[in-house]
């Protein structure tokens, strides 16, 4: 028996757009942090190997260009030592901007609707947030 254009429409209605709307923060906040997340490590994992830091911690002790004189040796340890530290703190702040971007991944939606449902008179922020005067 075939259903009608009517049913058929209701049923896409009610169960599609009804149920894609309340699966979302669902969604948002179980496997969409979790992919998140996985992608935040998955790019700190690349940083770290664009920045050479496995590379530039095992050739610490060998000096650059095969000058194996005690001054090159020692120029190219200390030159070593800078990079390192650089390329660290470069990475340190990747870190932080990952984070970062994985906390507004966590409160974005949550501060959205709280303005919306500010903005139509729904709630008054003066009662959540006493500091807004």
């Amino acid at each position: 028996m075939e259903k009608s254009v009517f049913m058929q429409s209701i049923r896409y209605i009610a169960i599609d757009i009804f149920g894609s709307l309340i699966y979302y923060p669902l969604w948002w906040y179980s496997v969409g942090l979790k992919l998140a997340a996985q992608k935040f490590g998955q790019n700190l994992v690349f940083r770290s190997h664009a920045l050479g830091l496995g590379i530039q911690i095992s050739n610490l002790f060998r000096p650059m260009y095969a000058d194996y004189t005690i001054a090159g040796r020692l120029i190219s340890f200390f030159m070593r030592i800078v990079l390192l530290v650089f390329r660290i703190l470069e990475m340190l702040v990747f870190l932080i901007w990952y984070a970062i971007a994985l906390l507004l991944w966590v409160a974005a939606p949550i501060a959205i609707i709280v303005n919306l449902l500010h903005q139509f008179y729904i709630i008054d922020l003066r009662d959540i947030l006493p500091f807004i005067k």
